[in-house]
């Protein structure tokens, strides 16, 4: 999997400020759809320029809409994570994906 074949989008914050990320992986959990999400910058001419934290999400539909939302229950956000851990140990493709960035913000 490269990182230019991954789904971008953008959020919009409380403050109104927006926030890009691109789709690692998508699982479903306690009958609770989830997204593990890479936050990104982006240039003024579309480009990323630089990958930044993950963070995982809770995914509703309502009326054929998607909501992104954060995980607000403790508990619930280190099942996730844990979860997200898990299928990454169990994938090679997706571990060296997520090596390739990191060795690139060590090259930074």
């Amino acid at each position: 999997m490269e990182k230019e074949e991954l789904d971008a989008f953008a959020l919009t914050d409380e403050n109104g400020e927006n926030h890009h990320f691109v789709l690692l992986g998508e699982f479903s959990k306690n009958n609770k759809r989830y997204w593990i999400c890479e936050e990104i910058v982006v240039a003024e001419n579309g480009e990323i320029e630089s990958f930044g934290d993950i963070y995982p999400f809770i995914i509703t539909e309502d009326n054929g809409e998607l909501y992104v939302d954060t995980i607000d229950d403790e508990e619930e956000f280190i099942d996730v994570s844990n979860t997200w851990n898990e299928i990454v140990e169990e994938n090679p493709e997706l571990q060296q994906m997520l090596d390739m960035d990191s060795e690139e913000e060590a090259e930074k």
